[in-house]
């Protein structure tokens, strides 16, 4: 997804000139995703990108708590259960206690990276497929 992303931006730049094999690479990838379902469908509705001016709900607030906890628990709670088998002076609680926090830490990135985007990814995947189908397809 990251590398489509990627080339949606490459060949959306104006300022930047895109060489002749390089078109003809976004045609054939744009003829190839004009098929798919998806993004069909994206171009067929006419996908824009109008859920960023609504106004957020409780499950998009709910999912930025709970990312903002990884920050609370992630790293800060590594370096204190360090200090914590320093001054204990039993590693365990360190070797044990660290991948299991950082662990949950990233568990809490993940829910709350899919309560809040879900809708968001969606709309612009939906949007950048659309978008990109119709540029090199003409």
């Amino acid at each position: 997804m990251t590398l489509f992303i990627f080339i949606v931006f490459v060949a959306l730049d104006k300022k930047r000139i895109i060489s002749i094999r390089s078109q003809m690479l976004f045609q054939k990838l744009a003829r190839y995703l004009s098929q798919k379902e998806y993004v069909k469908s994206a171009v067929e509705e006419g996908a824009d990108l109008s859920i960023f001016r609504q106004r957020p709900g409780v499950r998009v607030y709910a999912g930025l708590v709970i990312f903002a906890l990884n920050y609370i628990l992630g790293w800060p709670a590594v370096a204190f259960l360090g200090f914590l088998a320093m001054y204990l002076k039993d590693e365990r609680i360190f070797i044990i206690g660290a991948p299991a926090v950082y662990g949950f830490s990233w568990l809490l990135v993940f829910i709350g990276s899919w309560l809040a985007g879900k809708d968001y990814i969606k709309a612009l995947t939906r949007w950048f497929g659309r978008v990109f189908v119709e540029r090199f397809i003409k």
